[in-house]
């Protein structure tokens, strides 16, 4: 039996990454970026499906271990993060 809770709650996926990474191949959405560790890092997130190039989402952004980011940002083509610079350890919330 469904209940209200079910049908409203938004369900995620998540996938934590340590190098740049195709996160998700189709539209969506990214919500939130935690950072679990960083040794000045610098990441990019674009709108694509296999590489770092095309429309950005998020453009060279710093992040320190214990980083929590909400972006809510719908995507067309899916989600690509791109560690730019540093190390960086992230989980990636996404639908």
């Amino acid at each position: 039996m469904a209940t209200a809770a079910n049908k409203i709650a938004p369900r995620y996926g998540y996938t934590k990454i340590s190098a740049s990474t195709a996160v998700k191949a189709s539209a969506g959405t990214l919500h939130r970026l935690l950072v679990s560790a960083s040794g000045s890092g610098v990441i990019t997130v674009y709108d694509n499906a296999t590489a770092a190039s095309g429309t950005k989402i998020i453009d060279a952004l710093s992040v320190a271990a214990k980083d929590n980011f909400e972006i809510n940002a719908w995507t067309v083509n899916g989600i690509y993060v791109n560690i730019d610079s540093g190390t960086a350890t992230i989980t990636v919330l996404y639908n």
